[in-house]
């Protein structure tokens, strides 16, 4: 059986790849969680690795956000929106 740790990908790096899928790139979102780029493509391909799902088409330099990855993204603002708030209460 599996345990929470070892199942749930790492709450950092869903963090930045939620950055990443707003800003619909990784240079704003580095930039926003003051990171290097290469940290915040780090994150993405492991979270992308962890969960066998592309998160994002790459082209060259660009990327844009797959189904999968606007479907995690929004369920990780959702959860951490809760977070927040119970933190705040």
């Amino acid at each position: 059986m599996k345990t929470l740790k070892t199942s749930l990908p790492l709450l950092n790096a869903m963090v930045v790849f939620e950055a990443a899928a707003r800003h619909g790139g990784l240079t704003l979102a580095a930039q926003e969680l003051n990171i290097a780029q290469s940290a915040v493509s780090r994150h993405v391909a492991n979270l992308e690795r962890q969960l066998s799902v592309e998160l994002f088409t790459r082209k060259g330099n660009r990327v844009a956000v797959t189904g999968a990855g606007n479907t995690l993204a929004e369920a990780i603002r959702e959860g951490l929106g809760t977070i927040r708030q119970a933190v705040e209460d």
